[in-house]
Parts: structure tokens; sequence; C-alpha cells
């Protein structure tokens, strides 16, 4: 299952198609490229199983997800995710309430 620039899953099956209208209804974005390299291999077969989702538009759009390929030493690969963010730290007021 891969995603295009736009985090929209391509489609290529009936399973992957539920799941991208699954996604879609619970308004979670998939952070996957859709021209990255498989996550997975093993002898002569090549997938994409790892998934990397957010349940923020706003996030998924300053997200840069990437495959690695420094060794493992396993048959899934490295998935590099970053947050290009100028936020330094959040903060949020809270208020004590009366019991």
């Amino acid at each position: 299952m891969r995603t295009d620039n736009d985090g929209v899953i391509e489609t290529k099956t009936q399973e992957e198609s539920n799941f991208r209208s699954l996604l879609q209804k619970k308004h979670i974005f998939l952070l996957n490229s859709s021209d990255s390299l498989p996550t997975f291999e093993h002898n002569n077969r090549q997938c994409w199983p790892d998934l990397t989702m957010v349940s923020s538009h706003s996030l998924a759009a300053v997200c840069e997800w990437d495959v690695l390929e420094e060794e493992t030493n396993s048959d899934h690969k490295f998935v590099k995710i970053c947050i290009n963010s100028n936020i330094s730290s959040l903060s949020f007021a809270r208020f004590k309430t009366a019991h």
C-alpha cells in the first residue's frame, strides 16, 4: 500500500480500498511516500507493510517520511520521520476546579 504526494492511498485491492475508506472516515493521514524504497525486503520479495499514520492534516503537512538504506540486520528497513516545525515547545493552560 502506497500513497501519492497528498497522502492519498493508491489502492490495488478491495482490502486496500476498505482501508483507505476507514482512514478517510477517521481523518487519519498516511505519511508513507509513494516513491519510497520498500520497507521490507526478503530474498526476491519487496513490499511496503510498515505504515506511519497521524491524526492531524497540519502535522502530516510538515512531516517528511523516508526509508533509509543502511543495514538493519532485519528484513525491515529503518524509517526516518522528520517533523519540520518552528515550535520548540508547547504549553497548555491548566485550571484547578473546585471540588
